[in-house]
């Protein structure tokens, strides 16, 4: 169709694709929102288990009570008190002629006895290194190269992938 021929068509109206709210921001803000009415909800009182005071709350004039002043007795003078001062006189101490000797403290330290606890393998880690190996080695040379690379990048990843369980699953005990 040419440009005059398109001049008699009715436009069409293409509709935006409707936007719509992903469920986990949606699951998030109702989970912001139901916490924040229990919160204030707590903190007016509404809740049974809540601590709130009722002074928290707004008062109505309903609720205003009207507080006494309290009348304190008079206060009393304290009692007069004596008090003793011990003094204490230097006592000579006895001198010793010479200063008694003591047997330096003897020490013994126990080196604990380092044993490794050997684990098989379970194979996990040679496989693993085999794949990640051969997919590396695959991604050099072409044609018979690669083939050999593939199958160096499977066996060194292999021997690699076992070394490194072996290593991660024996643990020391002292």
């Amino acid at each position: 169709m040419d440009a005059q021929n398109q001049s008699h068509l009715p436009a069409t109206v293409v509709a935006a694709p409707a936007t719509r709210l992903h469920p986990l921001l949606a699951g998030a803000a109702i989970a912001v929102t139901l916490a924040s009415v229990v919160g204030a909800a707590a903190m007016l009182g509404w809740l049974p288990n809540s601590r709130a005071t009722e002074g928290a709350s707004a008062a109505t004039p309903a609720q205003v009570t009207v507080v006494q002043p309290v009348v304190q007795p008079a206060v009393q003078p304290p009692a007069t008190r004596t008090v003793t001062v011990k003094r204490y006189v230097d006592v000579p101490r006895q001198r010793y002629e010479s200063a008694p000797t003591y047997a330096a403290p003897t020490q013994t330290a126990y080196q604990p006895s380092y044993q490794p606890a050997h684990q098989p393998t379970t194979g996990v880690g040679a496989v693993g290194g085999a794949v990640v190996g051969g997919l590396l080695g695959n991604q050099i040379g072409h044609g018979r190269g690669r083939t050999l690379a593939t199958v160096a990048g499977a066996l060194g990843g292999g021997l690699l992938g076992n070394t490194v369980e072996s290593r991660v699953r024996n643990s020391n005990s002292y």
